[in-house]
């Protein structure tokens, strides 16, 4: 599990699964395709239930290993 340390968001998308999905579209720029892709910043909730990637972008965080 990954603990950011201090401030942060999360950027997801409703329509992209991952955003490796990329390299199947050489034609768009990062930009156009997260335009295209839909995607947004915050509602946690709602990135959750899309069951598609959370990233998130802090300044640091902390990795919880579990055994």
């Amino acid at each position: 599990m990954i603990e950011p340390i201090g401030n942060f968001e999360i950027c997801w998308s409703p329509k992209c699964y991952d955003l490796i999905e990329i390299e199947d579209f050489p034609w768009l720029s990062v930009e156009e395709f997260i335009i295209e892709n839909e995607y947004q910043v915050g509602d946690l909730e709602e990135a959750i239930k899309s069951g598609n990637e959370i990233m998130l972008y802090c300044d640091s965080y902390k990795v919880i290993s579990y055994e």
